[in-house]
């Protein structure tokens, strides 16, 4: 016996609902935060071994910030979510 496959079963479901998708504010969050680090890695280039110059200094720092940014673009509730 051949079993019917449920095609529709995905369209049935309600969409929209809350947390299930995240709004393009929060997507735009997150790209800024992954140019900050893909800018720390561009700046940790410049910085030389012994870590005496501005880029061996600020680097750290900048990669903190990106993570904040992107954790922030993930954990950030949108208000036009909340409808």
């Amino acid at each position: 016996m051949k079993r019917s496959k449920n095609k529709s079963a995905h369209r049935t479901q309600e969409k929209g609902r809350l947390g299930d998708q995240k709004s393009v504010g929060n997507a735009r969050i997150l790209a800024a935060g992954l140019v900050v680090l893909i800018g720390a890695f561009f700046l940790l280039r410049s910085a030389n071994p012994a870590g005496n110059n501005f880029a061996a200094h600020a680097s750290p720092f900048v990669f903190i910030f990106s993570w904040a940014v992107i954790l922030a673009g993930i954990l950030w509730e949108d208000g036009a979510e909340k409808e």
